[in-house]
């Protein structure tokens, strides 16, 4: 039972007053409750301070949290109720892109947390990006632990973005050397890393690498003083630390190799 107080007229919610005990956090694509932060909310609770909640409707009368799951959290210590600014007619694809438009920009919210959200819409960029790393070995997670875990996500987008007339992106090949040369190193996964490997793949075809010698040449590299290198070029450069490390790339590369075998570092690109 819900005490209502309807101020709706043409806006896409109602403001309610509903019971705590019908709610509930939708982990399909909800973060998690952050414990740390939820404490800090309890020992400074002030009730003027925790607003409305966002929450969606569902069919069997229940709320999902859409926004507010860490306030939820902690209200539940001093209240039965609180007020909502309550959805109705969403599926679970519309809470997941609600929960997305609302922390994307967040800096506390994960960049783990807003691609999961896209997955459950079945946004295509991100299903694809989630099966290209899968096929790698890799997952997305929060955790770097295992070394499995890759949690440098929006690396791992701007590098599927990386597109030229060679690639329709950089992800799958980038992915795959960087397991093959760096996995369970230090600084193996890295964000920029990534993208520096992305940066390479973007600007030279399949046809022009020879990968096996890439992959015997940059297991030698040490991952650590590829990134040094390229932070170290970048700070007197307009261009971004993944343009230098792809040229160190292509530099490395061409160690050893023929006149008619080496790549161009004329061709790596600057920008995306």
């Amino acid at each position: 039972m819900t005490t209502r107080s309807r101020i709706k007229n043409d806006w896409p919610f109602t403001v309610e007053l509903i019971l705590l005990k019908s709610m509930f956090v939708d982990q399909t694509y909800q973060r998690p409750p952050q414990e740390t932060f939820v404490q800090s909310i309890i020992e400074t609770f002030d009730e003027i301070l925790v607003g409305t909640l966002d929450v969606a409707e569902r069919r069997n009368g229940t709320y999902a949290i859409l926004d507010g799951a860490q306030r939820f959290e902690a209200v539940q210590k001093f209240k039965t109720n609180v007020w909502c600014s309550v959805y109705r007619g969403m599926n679970i694809k519309d809470e997941a892109m609600f929960f997305y438009r609302k922390n994307r920009n967040r800096r506390g919210v994960h960049p783990f947390y807003q691609f999961r959200a896209l997955l459950v819409t079945g946004d295509k960029q991100a299903l694809a990006i989630d099966r290209i790393v899968k096929s790698e070995g890799y997952k997305l997670e929060v955790a770097g632990i295992p070394d499995d875990n890759l949690t440098a996500i929006r690396a791992v987008e701007e590098c599927y973005e990386m597109t030229s007339l060679q690639r329709k992106e950089s992800l799958s090949p980038t992915l795959h050397v960087m397991r093959q040369c760096y996995f369970g190193r230090k600084s193996g996964k890295e964000g920029e890393l990534i993208k520096g490997l992305g940066k390479f793949f973007q600007s030279f075809s399949d046809d022009e690498i020879d990968m096996p010698w890439l992959i015997d040449i940059l297991a030698g590299q040490n991952p650590q003083a590829l990134l040094g290198r390229a932070a170290d070029e970048a700070q007197n450069s307009r261009n971004p630390r993944s343009y230098h490390m792809a040229k160190d790339i292509v530099t490395i590369y061409n160690r050893g190799r023929k006149a008619g075998q080496r790549l161009y570092p004329s061709y790596v690109q600057a920008g995306r």
